[in-house]
């Protein structure tokens, strides 16, 4: 990023993204050599439980504290920091700020669902495909895909910049020859290239949710459903979907959380104007006005919490 902005330097920016590139992809097949071909399902429907060490007396309080007390450090000392700047902006708030806010959480919001609904629905394509017809070159695909959780976000926006603004100037060039119209910045200046983005940075959160709920699917399931007649269509929808949809839940709500909180790629690749809370959080902090990022910081925080506890609610419930 300091080679890109700073000295100003195409070249050398492209360069290095493509040696973290191509350094985060061998690590990634070293990973899956060393894993080999091993696979592990459920034998039974539901996984036994890990049973509950009870503790009590001293060493119950002892244990209480220590976790309470990095509880404390890590999350309710800043978030109570938080809520005091943001009683103080509350109390002197103007219409117009507070209509900054809520198109400022209204863009993050967008970003967010639609990148983790393009994830999600992009691994379930890979894994399936994966598992009909597997093959040497369809693994090494895979890796190739999620290389991108790997490989720092304003790398990946670098990699995808130059590319895309290339196909742009080609686009306009080649309408501006044969029909006289220039149609502008089709992918870079639109949330096309930023979703696009998003979704190579964060593929593996989906695709590794995805492919472990459809590893631990019985073959015994998958035949016993066959065997009762149930064609590819209703084998998907009456038995895989229901089984695996905690762990797409999980995808696209760890991807949803992530992408609230990106900031290289959103700086790097966003639409002129379009700025989210975790944008409006660096520009306001860098400024030193702490006071006018507790409201966007409060809202990153709870919308990274609220889906969190609501997929925890439902694994407690499906137990």
């Amino acid at each position: 990023l300091r080679v890109w902005h700073g000295m100003m330097d195409l070249g050398a920016a492209s360069e290095m993204a493509g040696l973290l590139s191509l350094f985060s992809l061998i690590l990634l097949l070293g990973e899956h050599r060393m894993r080999s071909r091993r696979a592990y399902h459920q034998s039974r429907g539901k996984l036994p439980g890990i049973p509950a060490l009870l503790l009590s007396g001293w060493r119950g309080a002892l244990a209480t504290s220590i976790c309470l007390s990095v509880l404390l450090a890590a999350f309710g000392l800043p978030l109570a920091q938080l809520i005091y700047w943001a009683a103080k902006e509350i109390s002197a708030i103007s219409a117009s700020a507070l209509a900054v806010y809520v198109r400022l959480a209204a863009n993050s919001l967008t970003l967010s669902a639609l990148a983790a609904a393009c994830a999600v629905l992009l691994a379930l394509l890979m894994v399936s495909l994966s598992r009909i017809k597997e093959s040497k070159y369809s693994r090494y695909i895979t890796r190739l895909v999620n290389t991108g959780y790997s490989i720092p976000g304003a790398v990946i926006a670098v990699g995808i910049l130059l590319p895309l603004s290339a196909l742009d100037r080609s686009i306009n060039h080649f309408t501006g020859l044969w029909w006289g119209i220039n149609p502008g910045l089709i992918f870079t200046g639109s949330l096309i290239g930023l979703i696009y983005a998003y979704t190579v940075r964060f593929m593996a959160v989906a695709y590794s949710s995805v492919e472990s709920s459809m590893d631990k699917i019985s073959p015994n399931t998958i035949l016993a459903a066959r065997v009762l007649g149930a064609g590819p269509f209703r084998l998907i929808y009456k038995v895989k979907l229901p089984l695996i949809l905690p762990g797409v839940m999980a995808g696209a709500i760890l991807v949803f959380v992530d992408v609230m909180k990106e900031l290289p790629i959103t700086v790097i690749l966003r639409p002129l104007g379009y700025d989210t809370l975790a944008i409006w959080v660096w520009q306001m902090a860098a400024e030193s006005l702490w006071t006018a990022t507790a409201l966007p910081a409060l809202f990153i925080v709870l919308a990274g919490l609220l889906p969190v506890i609501l997929l925890l609610n439902v694994g407690q419930t499906n137990r």
